[in-house]
């Protein structure tokens, strides 16, 4: 079994006087039950705080497709928890079925307007974060 990992998810907004594009990195929690990608992993919100921050401080690169080669920065990452909701006094915020999500916000800058493009017109649909990670069975 692989220690590589790869979460996808979904486009929220792409802001075109900014040229920025906004969505979840990953979704940790759906209605505080964990969430399972489709390799079926699942990123807790304890792991998520550790992984994003590393990421945060040392990387925020945005390529295409895997393919390694600078394409943009990530310019804006957030956490968000049910304590982070609750200490900004707000409610989590919702997909489009209504589920309270918990996980890691983001935006990202493309370099180029052919890269946002692949936003626009939605050759991406999402983000897809790659990384290392010690798998865990969970029974």
């Amino acid at each position: 079994m692989s220690n590589r990992i790869e979460v996808r998810t979904q486009i929220i907004k792409v802001d075109e006087a900014l040229g920025l594009v906004f969505g979840w990195g990953f979704i940790c929690t759906e209605d505080g039950a964990p969430h399972h990608d489709t390799q079926d992993d699942h990123i807790s919100v304890e792991e998520m705080f550790k992984s994003t921050a590393e990421f945060m401080l040392e990387s925020r690169v945005m390529d295409s497709m895997h393919d390694q080669v600078q394409s943009g920065d990530v310019v804006y990452g957030m956490p968000m928890s049910r304590e982070v909701a609750e200490a900004f006094n707000m409610e989590l915020p919702r997909d489009d079925a209504g589920r309270a999500l918990e996980g890691f916000m983001m935006c990202v800058k493309p370099h180029s307007d052919a890269e946002l493009q692949k936003f626009r017109d939605g050759t991406y649909t999402g983000f897809s974060l790659e990384g290392l990670a010690e798998r865990v069975p969970v029974e």
